[in-house]
């Protein structure tokens, strides 16, 4: 009775009628049956309660300090000029062509800039802060899928959004988070459509379409 010792009572005697038998208790497809009955299950709720705290931890004061070198003023500068010019195909920094880096992130940092009317250190660091919000919230999922269990899914998430790397790095010009969610995405959506019968015809084009991105994110 392992298992059920971690449960309230309520709750092991729904896991008890479920299994058959208290030897089952031990199996796990009857575990996964027991947290699948935990009273915190409202998922919609969970998920909406994850995106309002980590647009808080995530957004707070992101745009109050000035663009930390080396990396930010780069890649602030390389979004700019592929703004000035108009040329969205082959980054250039400082007239030249800036090879080292694929253009995902200078395509979105162009996008968070057209309400500003141009490139400036909030737009530059909103596609990472929202690709730390999706991450968290792509993980609650993956979680949920491979333990069925709402509370562990919250869990890991927040330990995400509240690791000390990761919030610096979502506060930061850079394209290691956005590479995060894209990796998280694919194996979530990997996952999802071989083990799920009944998603299998629309969770694996996702995938397809996740997996190539990062090559545009991060390259080779």
């Amino acid at each position: 009775m392992a298992f059920v010792g971690r449960l309230d009572s309520r709750t092991a005697c729904l896991a008890l009628h479920r299994c058959k038998s208290k030897k089952d208790i031990y199996n796990i497809d009857c575990f996964h049956k027991m947290n699948s009955i935990t009273p915190f299950h409202n998922t919609r709720f969970i998920v909406v309660s994850i995106i309002v705290f980590t647009v808080f931890l995530f957004l707070f004061n992101i745009g109050k300090r000035d663009l930390w070198a080396p990396d930010e003023p780069r890649y602030a500068q390389v979004a700019k000029e592929m703004r000035d010019s108009g040329n969205f195909i082959v980054p250039h920094l400082n007239s030249k062509p800036y090879p080292d880096k694929p253009p995902l992130l200078f395509w979105l940092i162009n996008v968070f800039s057209l309400p500003f009317g141009k490139i400036t250190a909030l737009s530059s660091r909103l596609p990472s802060a929202f690709a730390g919000i999706g991450c968290c919230v792509a993980l609650f999922y993956l979680a949920k899928s491979l333990y069925r269990n709402t509370r562990i899914a919250l869990m890991a998430s927040l330990i995400l959004a509240t690791s000390s790397k990761f919030l610096w790095m979502a506060h930061r010009v850079a394209f290691d988070v956005l590479l995060t969610l894209l990796v998280t995405m694919s194996i979530l959506f990997f996952y999802k459509g071989y083990t799920e019968q009944k998603t299998k015809g629309c969770i694996i084009p996702p995938f397809m379409y996740s997996w190539p991105s990062e090559y545009l994110q991060r390259g080779p």
